[in-house]
């Protein structure tokens, strides 16, 4: 079994109780909402209550948010070489298999932990992108070509990602105002 296959086992088996308990109203296949023998249940929201995890704003969505029974939430660096490769084997099997089948949504949020060189502008970049076109062409360049832009000076990564961003044919006085705004 590869690195990948393990990935996805782990993550299926992690996902499996939610989908299951979510899947029969809150209510596990024995009809309580014990799962694995515990006895505390897992916590579902009545259609009144609001969502405690807002992530508005700095989550980019991969799925369909209005009917996939499974949210997957990612926090990832595009300047760490972990999260590229998941990026290019195990997520790509990931989406494929659930994502585009709409039984999973894919909540990406980018972060930097400030351990690699343009990390900040490359996530500034994503977000910017994101605010005009799909965020998925975005988040797959950047992984692709870390490697170049992870050796470049500060100007010529910003460069480089005016290039990534105009490739997605977006307003780039928008996308420039974007990047440059402080809370971007």
């Amino acid at each position: 079994m590869s690195v990948g296959m393990r990935w996805i086992g782990l993550v299926l088996l992690m996902l499996a109780p939610v989908a299951c308990d979510r899947g029969n109203g809150g209510e596990s296949a024995a009809g309580s909402n014990a799962i694995a023998g515990s006895a505390s249940a897992t916590p579902t929201l009545s259609s009144d209550e609001t969502d405690p995890l807002d992530l508005t704003g700095i989550a980019q969505d991969e799925g369909d948010p209005l009917n996939a029974p499974v949210v997957v939430i990612e926090f990832s660096d595009f300047g760490c070489v972990f999260c590229a490769r998941f990026h290019s084997g195990s997520y790509e099997a990931l989406r494929d298999e659930f994502v585009t089948q709409g039984d999973v949504i894919w909540r990406y949020i980018p972060v930097t932990i400030g351990g690699f060189p343009n990390g900040d502008a490359a996530a500034s970049a994503a977000l910017c992108v994101a605010d005009q076109a799909d965020f998925p062409p975005i988040r797959d360049r950047l992984y692709a070509d870390r490697e170049i832009w992870l050796r470049q000076t500060g100007s010529e990564a910003r460069e480089q990602f005016r290039s990534y961003a105009a490739e997605q044919s977006i307003d780039m006085d928008a996308w420039e105002a974007c990047v440059d705004a402080p809370d971007t």
